[in-house]
């Protein structure tokens, strides 16, 4: 397929081209989302199992101190009487479940920090999930060079707002809408978070542009990988 210059592209094709780039940006997206899923679920599982290795741990010297507790405290020939048997039972009743709560808390945040670099299971995942988001990413910065698009708009879910402001009649060409967007992003203050899916007023239209134009990425795609294999065996 051959570039395309998206500045001069009529309203009608400029509204296509960024809703394929839209999607495109949004596959990304979601690929890092997948990896963000991926980790808490993994941090939730390495958690579960330091929690019942704490657990386990904690009934063990639980039942040792309370043998030695009553030893000490309720045995007629033990070192504590009166006020201080009731002194000592409100101390252990209280102050024992608030520090075992702290230090179960610190004891299974460290161990989930501990496991999951040395988790095999985990790096196999990672490994896959970065995988993705790197092709992903590729992907999208190949239909940005293939319509000739700026690679400073391509993230953020910039594609999906300039869909928005040509298509409601702000501007006609892409000058314009990117000069719309900075306005935009000047008066409104707005500060996306890194690499999150912007979704769009007009997403089903964006949609359903993007499925039916999707055959000229696949284009893109195969064009530049038979590109790159050929300069590689040159």
């Amino acid at each position: 397929m051959e570039q395309q210059d998206i500045h001069s592209l009529s309203k009608q094709e400029l509204l296509d081209a960024l809703a394929i780039l839209s999607r495109g940006f949004n596959m990304y997206a979601q690929t890092l989302q997948k990896r963000n899923q991926d980790r808490s679920s993994w941090q939730a599982r390495l958690g579960q199992q330091a929690h019942e290795k704490y657990q386990k741990g904690f009934w063990t010297v639980f039942g040792v101190l309370m043998v030695l507790f009553y030893m000490m405290v309720f045995r007629e020939d033990g070192f504590f009487t009166g006020i201080f048997q009731s002194f000592i039972v409100c101390l252990v009743i209280v102050g024992l479940p608030a520090l075992c709560f702290r230090i179960k808390t610190k004891y299974v945040a460290d161990e989930v920090n501990r496991l999951l670099p040395k988790s095999q299971g985990w790096q196999r995942v990672l490994a896959v999930d970065n995988q993705k988001i790197n092709q992903a990413n590729t992907n999208l910065k190949r239909l940005g060079t293939a319509f000739n698009y700026p690679a400073k708009y391509l993230y953020y879910g910039y594609p999906s707002r300039l869909y928005d402001i040509v298509s409601v009649g702000r501007a006609d060409d892409l000058k314009e809408a990117l000069n719309a967007l900075e306005d935009d992003l000047y008066h409104d203050k707005m500060i996306s978070k890194a690499d999150s899916i912007y979704e769009s007023s007009h997403q089903a239209e964006i949609n359903a542009r993007a499925a039916k134009n999707w055959a000229i990425a696949s284009t893109i795609f195969a064009a530049s990988a038979s590109y790159n294999s050929s300069r590689n065996n040159d």
